[in-house]
């Protein structure tokens, strides 16, 4: 039953107390993307140009930058440049209002990490965040969890047709939990001992 999942180590951890700094000349989003990843766990510094975040990552060393793309000085681009000129291979991850592949191959060969285009969803950013995080972290599934997570969540050879019917609610309900923000388990997989929390999420997007 889906209240009988099997307990694996908490990795959320890993992610905790992790600083961003978020590079954004517009005031207004600047605020609303700082205060959501302040909620969402993170310690935020912010910077309104690329000096300033040049200054500030010297300064203090955040763990990944937001960085948009067009600033009134220098723009995101040479911001990275220099970070990796300096040796300094902090992730980062641009927000920009250009769509084109030009830019997103520009914004990649000069050590981007993520990129994403504007107006964007708030929960989207913090999940591209924490996917950067975890791949710099090296916080990937263990053999273990993934044996645990394929048996929860998909068919074996040996299922009874009742297991087929729950494993197929179970997998439902995990979409409907990611979709919707339901708190994750101790397995980060969302829960599924409280479905009733499914679509009570909001998905926040930010326009420029």
């Amino acid at each position: 039953m889906a209240a009988d999942l099997p307990q694996v180590p908490d990795r959320s951890e890993l992610l905790r107390d992790r600083r961003v700094l978020v590079v954004e000349d517009d005031p207004t989003v600047r605020e609303v993307t700082c205060d959501y990843l302040r909620n969402a766990g993170f310690i935020v510094d912010e910077a309104a140009d690329g000096i300033a975040a040049l200054r500030r990552m010297e300064a203090t060393p955040a763990d990944l930058i937001v960085l948009d793309v067009m600033l009134p000085d220098l723009d995101g681009f040479e911001v990275c440049r220099r970070l990796r000129q300096d040796g300094v291979r902090t992730p980062v991850v641009f927000l920009t209002a250009k769509d084109g592949t030009e830019d997103k191959v520009r914004g990649l060969t000069l050590g981007g990490d993520d990129y994403l285009i504007k107006p964007f969803s708030l929960e989207e950013l913090v999940a591209r965040i924490n996917a950067v995080l975890r791949r710099e972290s090296g916080a990937v599934i263990s053999p273990s969890e993934f044996a645990n997570a394929n048996k929860q969540y998909f068919v074996q050879p040996n299922d009874k047709p009742g297991n087929i019917a729950q494993k197929a609610r179970n997998r439902q309900l995990a979409i409907e939990g990611v979709l919707n923000g339901v708190p994750v388990n101790k397995r980060g997989l969302p829960s599924l001992t409280n479905p009733a929390g499914a679509g009570g999420g909001k998905n926040v997007s930010v326009d420029y």
